[in-house]
């Protein structure tokens, strides 16, 4: 399967979510960059790299602008040890958000029906996952994702892309 191919595949699953009630809209400046809302969900659908060797991953969040103490990093870890797919971490900016994600390559997706079936279950449990966990994380301090449209890709991108090396991930540390 090729990067345009998984890009069709996944403009038809958000006209056939739209067609359910569903919010779904493309990056108006980065092609292969999906804003996908269902029900409390947000999340964040991104096809990257060539052709040939491209990857997807879907991002949702479960809270953002958190104080950043070692008892969210403890909560969120037990959390990830049992969660498996979209499991959940920590981004620290200022304030932390509580992300959570799957990243998939797309060597493992070459059949047209493994590959449909792996990506809308990735996308569907990391929406679920991230509700789920906002709705723990309710009585907190932070806020919900509650951003639309390109302005919420804009927001959800802006945290999963931090790179700088203070950044805190608990990636790999369950």
């Amino acid at each position: 399967m090729t990067k345009t191919e998984a890009l069709d595949f996944i403009r038809g699953f958000g006209l056939r979510r739209a067609e359910d009630g569903d919010e779904f809209v493309e990056s108006e400046f980065t092609p292969g960059r999906f804003f996908y809302v269902t029900g409390q969900a947000h999340a964040a659908i991104v096809i990257w790299g060539d052709e040939d060797q491209w990857t997807f991953s879907t991002i949702a969040a479960a809270r953002l602008n958190m104080r950043p103490t070692l008892e969210l990093y403890r909560y969120v870890a037990r959390w990830r040890s049992t969660s498996g797919l979209g499991a959940p971490y920590v981004i620290e900016d200022g304030g932390a958000a509580v992300l959570c994600e799957t990243t998939i390559g797309g060597r493992s997706l070459y059949q047209e029906s493994t590959a449909w079936r792996v990506m809308v279950t990735a996308i569907d449990t990391v929406s679920d996952t991230a509700r789920i966990l906002g709705e723990d994380l309710a009585g907190a301090d932070g806020v919900p994702l509650t951003a639309r449209d390109q302005v919420g890709l804009a927001l959800l991108l802006g945290w999963w892309e931090i790179t700088d090396p203070r950044v805190s991930r608990l990636m790999g540390l369950t």
